[in-house]
């Protein structure tokens, strides 16, 4: 994740984006240990880059408590699936949805596109 930030040097300006991608990346590897408190760091990027996915996590995540109160203290498996086959949906369709206006902006900014032909 940190190469393909660095690499992506078009827009240096944007490091509250970085940051975000950096942050959703390790949450994501950190899976096993994953506790409720741990997505809070990406509430705040939520109100500067809208993210469903995360919201949703954010919202489902405290049923990961039910692992206490299993007598062998697993998690049962339908609270793994409720929170995590939405969020990958979820991310997978936010990221299908950025691709082309990330395509569209990076023309902008190199001068291939005027910003009015970049508007659908």
């Amino acid at each position: 994740m940190i190469l393909y930030i660095r690499r992506s040097e078009q827009h240096s300006d944007d490091l509250v984006t970085k940051c975000y991608i950096v942050l959703s990346g390790y949450i994501l590897l950190i899976y096993p240990a994953l506790h409720p408190w741990y997505v809070s760091v990406l509430i705040p990027f939520l109100c500067v880059i809208p993210s469903r996915a995360w919201l949703y996590l954010s919202l489902v995540l405290p049923l990961s408590y039910l692992k206490y109160l299993t007598p062998d203290g697993a998690m049962p498996a339908w609270v793994s699936l409720a929170q995590f086959i939405p969020l990958y949906v979820l991310l997978a369709l936010e990221f299908a949805r950025t691709q082309p206006l990330n395509e569209r902006r990076s023309q902008w900014y190199l001068g291939t596109q005027t910003p009015s032909s970049t508007t659908l």
